[in-house]
């Protein structure tokens, strides 16, 4: 096993622990209690769950509306909710303060490095999501990006969700073999030697996919997912036994009508 270097890793003593100070001095004052180490700011925490993580919302400057409960407890942990009723700005949130600060800091695969200023992460941002209204995107419309892990990315998926549009990532690091659209471009050979050339260009060679091609529709299981399985047993030309699970069983028949994926 060959050991490389990290591409990067935090400094957990510059700032963090100030940080950590100051919500400590802002818990005396909500709780009204000494506190006098971390061991009692925890089990304060875990006494008052609510105001612990009012305190920290507070603290962390999160642009939205509180409302209670704060935290809904559960027997299984994973199933506990936090700020159930609330409603959460995310990109105000993350935009605030545009300034020199450092917002991303990007390290590729080829070992470049990119840093965007707070001020510059929201300038990206209000341009592509003027960008995306000019396109007709408006408010629950769904916005797929097939883009690598990239500051371009970050900035939008926060653009998306500045329109009210749902983001959903489609990213290319595993190195698709195929890439299927559901009527939403018309692709011809331009189109498809652009996209790939871009992809290249922008992420690497192992990113681009050997095929893009375009269906009438995606076959979905009656709860809404996509019929991976299903899609797959019909290229390699196999029976489906049951499609009773599926919404709409007829648009496997876009994938069986495409000689392009039978390699």
């Amino acid at each position: 096993m060959t050991v490389t270097r990290a591409l990067w890793q935090p400094n957990l003593t510059s700032h963090r622990a100030p940080l950590l100070s100051s919500f400590h001095a802002r818990a005396r004052e909500v709780s009204e209690l000494a506190l006098p180490n971390f061991e009692d700011l925890h089990d304060w925490s875990i006494r008052e769950t609510g105001a612990f993580w009012s305190s920290a919302w507070d603290f962390c400057g999160l642009k939205g509306l509180q409302s209670e409960p704060h935290y809904e407890h559960s027997v299984d942990a994973m199933q506990a909710r936090f700020f159930p009723n609330a409603r959460l700005n995310v990109v105000e949130t993350f935009l605030k303060n545009a300034d020199d600060r450092n917002a991303i800091t990007f390290i590729g695969e080829d070992g470049r490095h990119q840093r965007w200023r707070r001020a510059r992460l929201k300038r990206e941002v209000e341009q592509l999501s003027a960008a995306l209204r000019r396109e007709g995107v408006t408010k629950g419309d769904r916005v797929a990006g097939y883009a690598p892990n990239r500051p371009q990315t970050v900035a939008a998926m926060l653009a998306t969700a500045c329109i009210g549009a749902v983001w959903s990532s489609c990213a290319p690091d595993s190195g698709p073999d195929v890439v299927v659209t559901a009527d939403c471009v018309v692709l011809d050979d331009d189109l498809i030697k652009h996209i790939k050339e871009c992809i290249h260009k922008n992420a690497s060679p192992r990113h681009v996919p050997a095929l893009i091609v375009s269906v009438g529709e995606i076959p979905r299981t009656k709860s809404g997912k996509i019929a991976e399985l299903a899609v797959r047993d019909v290229v390699n030309n196999q029976h489906i036994r049951d499609l009773s699970g599926l919404a709409n069983p007829q648009a496997l028949d876009n994938f069986a009508n495409l000689p392009e994926l039978l390699i």
